[in-house]
């Protein structure tokens, strides 16, 4: 049953949950479906509240001292929306969340709506890995929505390893926060009780490239765009010595203004001070974005294979499929290891030329071949970019001349 969230803006923050549908009421009585207010300057029953399924609240002033939706007092009724402060009495306040839809859990993980100890409430679950559920959540604390990645493998019991990389992931992760272009990690630590492991991250309003890939709600333009950025957020991570090793069009967010973050550092690994990974022997990575040498688990595995995952973004982008196609997992493995890739424009004529040489460049099979970093990447997909759309030429105009206040010499 979805729900509209209201929280308390005191040093509780205590949090409510009001059926969409349903009704309640806010005063000084206790009775069912009451939110009390202890003060004497409230009325018994000060106002009525109706969840809405957009996550607005309708509010019916039926109080002496007034109701007020952001400062401004409601006559009669009001609908109060996300983000809007409903004060009532001169100190109690509830702020609107939102509406949420708790649905269902069968992995014995928490079901949102609910608290994680008294700083964060899981409002929705917002996707599902290998290695955990990502949870929209609620920063009590500090008032605003965050990303709450909640450690759970295999029904809730993770093994060591899993253990280490998650700490691992955020710990890299937080390192790069500074970047525009790389989700920011705020905090992680146990969930008291059971030790299970979480990590807060930026909440992103916005979905996964690859779901715009999917709905096919991308135009050329924008996607170049949101690779390039994609490109200098890899530059960033290489030059303070991460590999992220599984960049894909599921780890790219698109927030709905345009701005772009890559995520999931999860199979990330730092580089010592002689550019090898610190760690390495197993497969890791995602078939159809994965460098061949990755894929042979070679040695000396180094920024090159994110600039080939960025190249296959970029043909994904391009064409609605990834560059190493096949019936089953092994044959895309052969095909990405043999070098067995169509060029974007066997698949689509309109491709423009430059962006397939930039695309197959990053693909090349020998790491050597392709782009000699992340950044010399962007810069040629940035160039592409000023080329589709030049900036308009500036004209200097000549301001009409003056008579001069000093007299011509004869």
């Amino acid at each position: 049953m979805k729900v509209v969230v209201l929280q308390e803006r005191d040093e509780r923050g205590a949090v409510h949950l009001l059926p969409v549908g349903g009704a309640a009421s806010v005063g000084r009585e206790a009775s069912t479906n009451q939110i009390v207010v202890r003060d004497p300057h409230v009325s018994r029953a000060h106002c009525a509240l109706e969840g809405l399924s957009d996550g607005r609240v309708r509010v019916v002033d039926l109080g002496r001292a007034g109701t007020f939706v952001d400062d401004a007092r409601v006559d009669g009724e009001a609908i109060a929306g996300p983000g809007a402060r409903l004060r009532i009495g001169p100190a109690f306040e509830l702020r609107v969340i939102g509406a949420v839809d708790p649905g269902h859990d069968q992995y014995g993980e928490p079901r949102p709506p609910c608290r994680l100890g008294a700083r964060y409430l899981l409002l929705a679950e917002a996707g599902r890995g290998g290695m955990g559920v990502v949870f929209e959540a609620w920063d009590l604390e500090r008032g605003r929505r965050c990303a709450l990645k909640w450690l759970a493998v295999g029904g809730g019991w993770a093994t060591d390893e899993d253990v280490a990389r998650f700490t691992r992931e955020a710990q890299l992760q937080a390192s790069l926060s500074d970047h525009p272009g790389i989700a920011r990690v705020f905090d992680q630590g146990r969930v008291p009780g059971s030790g299970h492991l979480y990590c807060i991250m930026e909440y992103v309003d916005g979905v996964s490239l690859e779901r715009r890939i999917r709905e096919a709600t991308l135009s050329r333009l924008e996607a170049t765009r949101v690779v390039a950025r994609v490109a200098r957020a890899a530059e960033f991570a290489h030059a303070r010595g991460v590999v992220h090793r599984d960049i894909k069009p599921s780890n790219v967010l698109v927030s709905a203004k345009g701005m772009v973050r890559l995520t999931d550092f999860g199979i990330a690994r730092a580089l010592d001070g002689s550019g090898r990974l610190t760690a390495t022997g197993i497969m890791l990575g995602t078939p159809g974005f994965m460098a061949p040498e990755q894929i042979q688990a070679l040695p000396h595995l180094g920024p090159a294979v994110d600039v080939y995952g960025i190249g296959a973004v970029l043909y994904t982008c391009l064409t609605g499929a990834p560059p190493a196609r096949g019936a089953s997992v092994s044959e895309v493995l052969r095909n990405a290891v043999a070098g067995r890739v169509d060029a974007p424009r066997q698949l689509d004529p309109t491709i423009d030329p430059a962006l397939e040489r930039a695309c197959l460049r990053a693909l090349a099979l020998e790491p050597g071949d392709r782009h000699p970093d992340a950044g010399a990447l962007a810069e040629e997909l940035e160039a592409w970019l000023r080329a589709q759309d030049p900036p308009a030429p500036v004209r200097l105009s000549r301001p009409p001349s003056a008579p001069s206040p000093f007299p011509r010499r004869p």
